[in-house]
């Protein structure tokens, strides 16, 4: 089985992020019971308190596919907290020093 890993990139309107969060929080509770769904992290940029970066890790390309048909489902309370369309990058690991 081939793990599957993105960057997806969501930038909150200012007005908005108070709520934003609150979904952001919602969101992640689900996440934790995708038991395919290994890393899941939530980084807030450090100068650009609107903008969030989500690092995510699945065993399969079927659970990736799974966790973005979840989010899909809950587009109509995401889109009108969102400045911009999210972006995705999907990764390929190339080296690693973690521990």
């Amino acid at each position: 089985m081939t793990k599957v890993q993105v960057i997806a990139t969501l930038v909150a309107k200012e007005d908005r992020l108070e709520e934003f969060k609150q979904f952001i929080n919602e969101l992640i509770e689900n996440t934790k019971s995708e038991p395919n769904t290994t890393v899941y992290d939530v980084y807030q940029h450090a100068e650009k308190p609107n903008e969030f970066h989500f690092v995510e890790e699945y065993n399969s390309k079927e659970d990736f596919d799974n966790h973005t048909g979840y989010l899909k489902s809950k587009m109509d309370i995401l889109q009108p907290l969102l400045a911009s369309a999210p972006t995705i990058i999907p990764l390929k690991k190339f080296a690693s020093a973690s521990k």
